[in-house]
Protein backbone atom coordinates (compact mmCIF):
# COMPACT_ATOMS: atom_id res chain seq x y z
CA UNK A 1 0.00 0.00 0.00
CA UNK A 2 0.90 2.99 -0.60
CA UNK A 3 2.12 5.72 1.94
CA UNK A 4 1.00 8.42 0.46
CA UNK A 5 -2.20 8.15 -1.55
CA UNK A 6 -3.01 4.64 -0.47
CA UNK A 7 -3.55 2.75 -3.32
CA UNK A 8 -2.73 -1.00 -3.16
CA UNK A 9 -0.38 -2.81 -5.13
CA UNK A 10 -1.23 -6.82 -6.13
CA UNK A 11 1.44 -8.58 -6.06
CA UNK A 12 4.04 -9.57 -7.60
CA UNK A 13 4.86 -6.39 -7.49
CA UNK A 14 5.70 -4.26 -10.98
CA UNK A 15 8.50 -3.25 -11.55
CA UNK A 16 7.72 -0.20 -13.57
CA UNK A 17 4.61 2.84 -14.15
CA UNK A 18 2.77 1.21 -11.16
CA UNK A 19 3.33 3.56 -8.55
CA UNK A 20 2.23 7.10 -9.45
CA UNK A 21 2.38 8.83 -6.29
CA UNK A 22 6.43 7.87 -5.45
CA UNK A 23 5.07 7.23 -1.44
CA UNK A 24 7.06 4.77 0.98
CA UNK A 25 5.51 1.60 -0.11
CA UNK A 26 4.02 -0.34 3.09
CA UNK A 27 4.30 -4.44 2.25
CA UNK A 28 1.66 -6.24 3.91
CA UNK A 29 1.80 -10.08 4.38
CA UNK A 30 0.14 -13.12 6.21
CA UNK A 31 0.93 -13.66 9.91
CA UNK A 32 3.64 -16.61 9.83
CA UNK A 33 1.81 -19.88 10.51
CA UNK A 34 4.32 -21.12 13.49
CA UNK A 35 3.79 -18.26 16.74
CA UNK A 36 5.07 -17.67 19.88
CA UNK A 37 7.51 -19.77 21.55
CA UNK A 38 7.95 -22.13 18.43
CA UNK A 39 8.31 -19.16 16.11
CA UNK A 40 11.17 -17.87 18.48
CA UNK A 41 12.44 -21.14 18.59
CA UNK A 42 12.97 -21.43 14.65
CA UNK A 43 14.78 -18.46 14.70
CA UNK A 44 17.11 -19.17 17.78
CA UNK A 45 17.77 -22.13 15.84
CA UNK A 46 19.45 -20.71 13.05
CA UNK A 47 21.25 -18.15 15.19
CA UNK A 48 25.14 -20.24 14.45
CA UNK A 49 24.75 -20.60 10.97
CA UNK A 50 27.78 -19.21 9.14
CA UNK A 51 26.39 -20.06 5.31
CA UNK A 52 24.19 -19.94 3.00
CA UNK A 53 20.89 -17.36 3.53
CA UNK A 54 20.55 -17.99 6.91
CA UNK A 55 23.72 -16.61 8.18
CA UNK A 56 21.78 -13.16 7.38
CA UNK A 57 20.55 -11.36 9.64
CA UNK A 58 18.16 -10.42 8.35
CA UNK A 59 16.89 -13.76 6.18
CA UNK A 60 17.18 -15.71 9.27
CA UNK A 61 13.80 -13.96 10.17
CA UNK A 62 12.49 -14.53 6.76
CA UNK A 63 9.07 -15.75 7.60
CA UNK A 64 8.72 -12.51 9.68
CA UNK A 65 10.57 -10.43 7.08
CA UNK A 66 8.71 -11.78 3.80
CA UNK A 67 7.24 -15.49 3.98
CA UNK A 68 6.82 -15.80 0.19
CA UNK A 69 10.39 -15.09 -0.94
CA UNK A 70 10.74 -19.01 -1.24
CA UNK A 71 14.03 -20.15 -2.02
CA UNK A 72 14.74 -17.06 -4.32
CA UNK A 73 16.44 -14.91 -2.13
CA UNK A 74 19.72 -12.78 -2.95
CA UNK A 75 21.93 -11.62 -0.31
CA UNK A 76 24.59 -9.89 0.69
CA UNK A 77 25.84 -10.60 4.26
CA UNK A 78 23.21 -7.87 5.69
CA UNK A 79 22.97 -7.68 9.42
CA UNK A 80 24.95 -8.97 11.87
CA UNK A 81 26.28 -5.70 12.53
CA UNK A 82 28.11 -5.72 15.64
CA UNK A 83 27.66 -2.91 18.37
CA UNK A 84 31.31 -0.61 18.77
CA UNK A 85 32.07 1.34 21.72
CA UNK A 86 32.29 4.62 21.04
CA UNK A 87 35.70 6.46 21.40
CA UNK A 88 35.40 8.76 24.63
Amino acid sequence: MCGSCGSEIPRPIPTRGARAARGLLEVRHQTPAQGGSALRATFDARWGVRRGVLASGVWRYREAVLPTAGEHILSYPEGNTPLLASAP
